[in-house]
């Protein structure tokens, strides 16, 4: 007979998947708050790399992400710029190091494990688990009044297939979106 798990056994072992993935993080003369930055500064789009979406991505304030970038920054992992015609408003972009360091994430090995639990899962459990592992942060995010930080293919504002020689368009910017582009971290991101 097999019991159900219970909600506090699964924020349990959703607790304990998370530790695992942050003390991987202590690699590459890295600390857990430095890869998650650089992962999402790889993945952003260009209007959600600045210090104040990465403190709302991270969750943190904006003197621990100016720590965090200064960091990354003197390890020539990421580089600051002026925003044109932005005044003081920065952008923070990873370099080709960063690129390369994150090419060894330390977190592939809990990715690795994933993919084979995809593969020896034939049922579509594992498209479940992911649609309920959403929903489940989506809710803390509004009960938290936090952002969602999505991809832009999955925000109310993406328009796909779009007119004008491009195959989306994001409504919010009324710009258009290339394919690639549609797969980037938006902070202005806000669930279909």
């Amino acid at each position: 007979m097999t019991s159900h798990p219970t909600p506090a056994r699964i924020v349990d072992l959703i607790e304990r998947l998370g530790r695992s993935v942050r003390l991987r993080g202590y690699a590459d003369n890295l600390n857990p708050a430095q890869w998650e930055a650089l992962r999402y500064l790889a993945r952003c789009n260009a209007r959600s790399n600045t210090p104040t979406a990465l403190a709302g991505f991270l969750g943190t304030t904006k003197g621990t992400v100016s720590q965090t970038v200064t960091a990354l920054e003197r390890k020539g992992l990421v580089r600051k710029a002026f925003r044109p015609g932005q005044g003081r408003a920065l952008s923070i972009k990873v370099t080709g190091r960063g690129r390369d360091l994150l090419r060894r994430d330390p977190t592939e090995a809990i990715e690795t494990a994933m993919c084979r639990l995809v593969d020896q899962d034939r049922s579509g459990s594992a498209d479940a688990v992911r649609e309920t592992l959403n929903g489940l942060l989506r809710i803390v995010q509004d009960a938290c009044a936090q952002r969602s930080y999505g991809q832009c293919r999955t925000c109310r504002h993406f328009q796909a297939d779009a007119p004008g020689g491009l195959p989306h368009r994001c409504a919010l910017w009324d710009e258009p979106v290339s394919a690639a582009q549609a797969n980037e971290i938006c902070a202005e991101h806000q669930p279909a």
